[in-house]
């Protein structure tokens, strides 16, 4: 009996065992699929065009944001129709963060002093996007008014409107 205790432990530690050493049945790629890139950049010219029609849309998202606020500030609107707008300007955000962050390709050379005035560019857009997405987000998470009252008047009064500024500048001076 004992011997049979001790032969079915070890047939148990070996199927554990040899079960432990092989390869997850599963993997996971991090690569973006080509089929899904909708834009490739390879020019100034379409870079900033590019950037500069996103920041539209970031400029409209804002300014819907801002009325969706206001009407629920001013009590025109409830908290769950504030919430409701939100998402549908969130549902956007989404659409836009998926074409410039996953369906978007860079292949554009220049100069080190143009990588640098791209990489600002990008900076300013991303900022600019975090930003707005920031509020969007985490604004129907919050439970007091207060908080989502600071958190608005941090995101889209403070930060926004100098990152979105920034774009446009970028986008000014290169047009010049």
């Amino acid at each position: 009996m004992k011997l049979k205790i001790i032969a079915l432990t070890c047939l148990m530690c070996l199927a554990l065992a040899s079960g432990c050493s092989k390869e997850p049945h599963y993997t996971v790629d991090f690569t973006p699929n080509p089929a899904e890139v909708d834009i490739i950049i390879t020019t100034e010219d379409a870079l900033y065009e590019t950037v500069d029609g996103w920041a539209d849309r970031l400029a409209e998202m804002a300014a819907s944001t801002t009325s969706a606020y206001d009407s629920w500030v001013a009590e025109e609107t409830s908290k769950e129709e504030f919430f409701e707008e939100i998402g549908q300007i969130n549902s956007k955000m989404q659409l836009l963060k998926k074409e410039s962050d996953l369906k978007t390709e860079y292949e554009i050379e220049g100069s080190d002093s143009d990588q640098l005035r791209w990489q600002n560019l990008m900076l300013a857009y991303t900022n600019a996007k975090n930003d707005l997405n920031d509020f969007l987000v985490l604004s129907q998470e919050l439970t007091s008014d207060e908080e989502i009252k600071g958190m608005y008047q941090s995101r889209v009064v403070e930060n926004f409107p100098g990152d979105l500024e920034l774009i446009k500048d970028y986008v000014a001076s290169y047009s010049e």
